[in-house]
């Protein structure tokens, strides 16, 4: 059974109201930023309450800081919502002031803040949020090591990962494939995935036509509940997955 303890659902949209069937804490991407720091408000369902609200960048520009934050933070009154969730991945000037501001002022009136942990030098007080996918490495090495860093301010957030490496891989990126190019490639090559414990994720190796070595690394649902139960044995403040990654999940 899926442990829920920790668990955010992530949502926007339509799959607001099909999330919010749970007995779980939601994270609503229903607010944005973009030039002039000027707010456009989403889709907004009618309960809000005990959630977190997201905010997404969407080509933040130099603006009325103080005036965009007030205006936020009068959203999270509004609706009720217990926390902020700054969904910004840029790191220029514009977006590192907002998410200076947004954290200091989400402390004073005691609401939890979390932003992407590539912007940590922006974030004094809130929670940093590190990804679950990894291309090497040990996963509960790496939680660990990031909770000695900053003492008790991390999250995770579970994105599936579907990912080519060529061989011998230069490149911790790799390249990103489809769930039927990965079927494919398995088919074709006649390939058996394996469990990587260290990663917590499946993969599979194969040669191509021209000799070359590739390992795909993927997610499903047998990894994505295996990360959450894993997580919740580690120092995590919280746990965030998309919906509707882990709806078959929360059905069972």
């Amino acid at each position: 059974m899926l442990s829920k303890n920790g668990l955010v659902i992530v949502c926007a949209g339509k799959d607001t109201l099909k999330a919010s069937i749970y007995d779980i804490q939601l994270l609503q991407l229903c607010i944005s930023v973009g030039k002039c720091m000027s707010l456009n408000r989403l889709y907004i369902p009618a309960k809000t309450k005990g959630d977190i609200l997201g905010i997404s960048d969407i080509g933040i520009t130099d603006g009325d800081i103080n005036f965009c934050v007030k205006s936020i933070l009068y959203e999270v009154r509004k609706g009720e919502f217990k926390g902020i969730f700054a969904d910004f991945e840029r790191d220029n000037e514009e977006v590192l002031s907002l998410l200076s501001k947004l954290d200091e002022m989400a402390y004073k009136e005691n609401i939890e803040f979390y932003a992407p942990i590539c912007n940590q030098k922006a974030v004094k007080y809130g929670f940093l949020v590190a990804q679950s996918a990894l291309s090497g490495g040990n996963l509960e090495d790496y939680i660990l090591e990031l909770d000695e860093k900053y003492k008790d301010r991390i999250a995770v957030s579970i994105r599936p990962i579907c990912t080519d490496f060529v061989l011998p891989s230069q490149d911790s990126e790799g390249t990103p494939i489809s769930q039927q190019e990965k079927q494919e490639k398995m088919q074709k090559y006649d390939a058996g995935a394996y469990f990587s414990r260290e990663l917590c994720a499946k993969y599979f190796t194969y040669m191509d036509e021209n000799e070359q070595g590739h390992f795909v690394l993927f997610d499903d649902l047998d990894t994505i509940s295996a990360k959450i139960q894993r997580l919740n044995n580690l120092p995590v403040k919280k746990i965030f997955a998309l919906y509707p990654d882990i709806e078959k999940l929360l059905a069972n």
